[in-house]
């Protein structure tokens, strides 16, 4: 059985792991989490490949078991293209272009959210 999917990953930033501004008179400090993959949608699923084999039958069970690691294996897919990152440099440059002030903005991304 040979299956080929086709999906939307999303990248972004859960702001809820933390979100901190600090406006300084010689910068600004974003700090935030690092981007992460957010969500896998899928768009379309196609069977390329469907033989039985003379022993070794294909079951209902072993569709529906493929089917279901298509997903895990697209949010694999999508973290190892280097989406994250990329997100992560998007927001740098809008940032930069929408955000006018004599400071220089840095952006800090963490790792997890800090204890309070």
């Amino acid at each position: 059985m040979k299956l080929h999917g086709t999906y939307i990953a999303k990248a972004g930033f859960d702001l809820r792991r933390g979100l901190s501004i600090d406006i300084r008179p010689d910068q600004i400090m974003v700090q935030l989490p690092h981007a992460q993959i957010l969500g896998v949608e899928q768009q379309q699923v196609d069977v390329l490949a469907f033989e039985n084999g003379l022993w070794n039958r294909i079951s209902g069970q072993d569709v529906q078991s493929e089917l279901s690691a298509l997903p895990e294996l697209a949010w694999k897919k999508a973290a190892e293209s280097g989406l994250p990152a990329e997100a992560q440099e998007v927001l740098q440059q809008q940032l930069e272009q929408r955000i006018r002030t004599a400071q220089p903005l840095r952006l800090i991304f963490n790792d997890e959210k800090k204890s309070e």
